[in-house]
Order: structure tokens, then C-alpha cells, then sequence
């Protein structure tokens, strides 16, 4: 990564020219080892998404400012990429007048001992993919026979796009073809709340977990559960790295999502 970059409201990242983000945006700053992100007084969720997909390749902790009070010092990758992510799910579901509400955080034993996570979450949250090379992390996932498995990838333009969908989907209205990117299928706010999702597993290689509430269609807004399973090995190429999601709506558990 470049030493030092802005990233303006739109998310399109640019040369740093000033000592302070731009309007709407984030500003990332090294010196020598040390990586200072400062948001603006109220970061875009597109300024934060690309945030968060620039921070994929910073190995060393960083401090975090700005948004009002905000200061937090030696943050890892993984923790300023969930503090990040959360801030843009947060502006998406308001602008969404709350169709969905949620939270993200990193999964722990702990989070796999609840009584009430589903049989094919806890069977994805069990597997340890870590380690392993694409191909074998994929057939011991489709050796578990996790139900209602979805499966992402990246183009070579490092847009998102479905490598496997579950059939009869009831959300998003509109079925994703394979192959399609979120940009081509999915309404543009959709796209958004699951690209940060995601980006934000391929950026800290860890298992997430990530659960609130979610309208599907005239009905009031129900629970969910969904767990988020990347296979991102740093030594391969990151078109080739997979994300594996499955979701449960807890009150209609046979409802089919992505």
C-alpha cells in the first residue's frame, strides 16, 4: 500500500495532499511502521468499504482517529476491519429506513456453544479451513453438506460475484445467476450491506458471525443468523480466494436466503 492515501466519499482512492480526510472520507498515513487511518466526521459507507479492502494487505497495528471522539491506538487488521465494517453496516441499514438491522463480529468457541445456532451454521463455524489450499478447503466444506451453502468469489477486476447459490431463494427477490457480480444482480443498497460483509472476511481471514434483524418482503422484520466462512490463504492469488455464507431466519428456518 501506498504510504500515504486518501479515500474521498465515493470511495475512490487518491494521492494525500492534506493532512486531514477529506469530506465524507478516510485518510491513511505511515510512518515508518506505523499506519494512522483518520476518519472524517462522518465517513460514507463506500469511503469505509474501501477502507477496509485497502487494509486486506497491512500486517503491522495501527491506530485509529477522528469521527468525533474516536482514538484508539494498536488496533489489529482484524479489529479495525470489524470496527470499520460495523460503522458502514450502520449507515446502510439508516439509509435503508431499517429494513435490516445488524451486527458483525469475529466468531469464537464461544458464539459456537449457543444453544440456538442452527445444525448447518455450527457445521460451517466447526470447520477449519485456515491452513489448507482452495481446492481442499472447498471439498471438505462440500463434504460437510452444509445445507443452503453460498459461495463468493472475485472476478480479475476484484469485483464480488456468486460462484454457488442455493436454489429458491426467497431473498433477494431477484435469484443471482453464477458468475454474476453483486453489481450486475443485486439492488445497488443490497449489494452495498453484502459486499461489506464479505470484504470484510476476505480482509481479516477470519470466521465471522453476523446476526440482527431483515424484512423479506411485506412481512415485519425477522432474526437471522448468518456465519461467514472465508478461504483466503495468503500465498494464493486473490481471484482464486472464496467466501462461504449460510443464513438461518430464525422464526421461518426452511426460508431459503443469501
Amino acid at each position: 500500500m501506498r504510504a500515504n492515501i486518501a479515500i474521498n466519499e465515493d470511495g475512490i482512492i487518491q494521492p494525500s495532499t492534506t493532512p486531514y480526510p477529506p469530506n465524507g472520507g478516510t485518510l491513511v498515513k505511515r510512518t515508518n511502521k506505523l499506519f494512522t487511518v483518520t476518519l472524517s466526521e462522518n465517513p460514507t459507507a463506500r469511503a469505509l468499504l474501501t477502507l477496509v479492502r485497502t487494509l486486506r494487505a497491512v500486517e503491522t497495528k495501527m491506530q485509529l482517529t477522528g469521527a468525533g471522539e474516536l482514538n484508539f491506538d494498536h488496533y489489529t487488521r482484524a479489529k479495525i476491519c470489524i470496527v470499520l465494517s460495523q460503522m458502514a453496516l450502520d449507515r446502510l441499514e439508516a439509509e435503508s429506513d431499517y429494513m435490516f438491522t445488524s451486527k458483525i463480529e469475529i466468531l469464537t468457541d464461544a458464539l459456537l456453544q449457543i444453544d440456538v445456532l442452527p445444525e448447518h451454521l455450527f457445521r460451517l463455524g466447526q470447520l477449519s479451513l485456515g491452513k489448507l489450499d482452495v481446492p481442499t478447503a472447498l471439498l471438505k466444506a462440500s463434504q460437510a453438506e452444509i445445507k443452503n451453502l453460498v459461495s463468493v468469489g472475485q472476478t480479475m477486476s476484484m469485483k464480488l460475484c456468486f460462484v454457488a447459490t442455493p436454489k429458491q431463494a426467497i431473498w433477494p427477490a431477484s435469484q443471482p445467476k453464477i458468475g454474476e457480480t453483486f453489481d450486475e444482480c443485486l439492488p445497488p443498497l443490497i449489494n452495498q450491506w453484502l459486499s461489506t460483509i464479505f470484504e470484510t472476511a476476505l480482509a481479516i481471514r477470519l470466521p465471522l458471525y453476523h446476526h440482527g434483524l431483515i424484512k423479506i418482503g411485506e412481512h415485519n422484520r425477522q432474526p437471522f443468523q448468518r456465519l461467514i466462512h472465508p478461504i483466503a490463504p495468503a500465498h494464493e492469488r486473490a481471484v482464486n480466494h472464496r467466501v462461504l455464507s449460510v443464513i438461518n431466519l430464525t422464526n421461518a428456518p426452511d426460508s431459503v436466503l443469501i
